[in-house]
């Protein structure tokens, strides 16, 4: 790898990590620990900030839903650096499953390997273990890879090295306020400068965040509004804070139903979830909680996300432990 894309991917890093959802994740945590030349397998230490954990029947612990938004984002770099254009790509499958239960501050090895890269879909999977060699959650991620002619043109090998030397001259400054803002832009299209996020200020903040609401009409709806802090560098809703949101609803949905005297049993904790993207997100959104027909036996809760025209935007699957 050269010294320039190393360079673009710790700026990238970086820059997420300012101005995308990925501050909220407390993304600045995590440390790279694996040869970036080796590019299949991509690993991070991440020392886990209380304000993405819960605190429910079991004590307080790394929800899967924050385990999930995590491991979409540390992913990510897997993808740019296994594809031969270096693209990002969007997510259309996400799922996680978690194993044992993590703590606040804890610190974890998150491990990624890239399982097959090809021209229009690439695969991964992910694990997450604790200092001690145990398995805590594991994953897998399915992105949509093409970004354009103009990014495949940007960072095609035979011009890669023009576009690093220019990204090079843009960090510098020696390009320009127009110029700068423009290639900026095709970088990070999505960029909050005066936001501060609650991270720190306890247990389960960025739940708070989200300003998930009870349906107006529907119990079994929930609706919010996706703010620019939520997004990913593309300007979009983020997989990771879509994740939250739907487990958010769940729980607000299994309160509803025990203030409703409905048996929920088996019903503690989200221990996994599977996530069908069908379409980009933004502005208001609608959840919706449904349970097997058997609700006193039911350990799955599946639902579906919708914007305010009514298209489908989302499907998840949730299992209860």
């Amino acid at each position: 790898m050269s010294t320039a894309l190393r360079r673009f991917i710790e700026v990238a890093f970086l820059n997420s990590c300012k101005h995308t959802f990925a501050r909220s994740l407390g993304i600045k945590n995590a440390k790279f620990i694996s040869n970036l030349d080796i590019p299949e397998t991509l690993s991070f230490e991440y020392t886990v900030p209380k304000g993405i954990c819960r605190t429910g029947e079991t004590g307080t612990y790394l929800p899967t839903s924050s385990t999930l938004a995590v491991f979409d984002e540390l992913s990510t770099y897997l993808f740019f650096l296994n594809d031969r254009t270096c693209r990002p790509g969007v997510s259309i499958h996400l799922a996680t499953e978690m194993i044992s239960k993590i703590s606040p501050e804890q610190t974890v090895l998150m491990h990624f390997k890239a399982d097959k890269i090809g021209k229009t879909v690439g695969f991964c999977t992910m694990e997450c273990w604790s200092l001690n060699g145990e398995l805590c959650a594991r994953g897998s991620h399915i992105k949509y890879l093409p970004m354009g002619l103009a990014w495949d043109l940007m960072f095609n090998p035979n011009v890669q090295p023009a576009t690093m030397y220019v990204h090079d001259l843009l960090l510098q400054g020696r390009l320009g306020k127009q110029i700068s803002k423009k290639m900026e832009s095709l970088f990070l299209k999505n960029k909050i400068e005066k936001y501060d996020s609650n991270l720190e200020s306890g247990v389960g903040s960025i739940f708070e965040e989200l300003r998930v609401q009870r349906g107006h009409f529907d119990p079994c709806t929930f609706e919010l509004k996706v703010q620019p802090h939520l997004n990913n560098p593309l300007g979009l809703f983020h997989g990771g804070a879509i994740a939250m949101s739907i487990e958010e609803s769940l729980n607000k949905h299994r309160d509803n139903q025990r203030t409703d005297g409905v048996n929920c049993v088996g019903k503690s904790f989200v221990s996994g979830l599977e996530i069908r993207y069908l379409s980009a997100m933004q502005g208001q959104l609608s959840i919706t909680c449904k349970d097997d027909e058997n609700k006193k036996l039911s350990r799955k809760s599946e639902g579906e996300i919708k914007n305010k025209r009514q298209i489908l935007c989302a499907k998840y699957l949730a299992t209860w432990m």
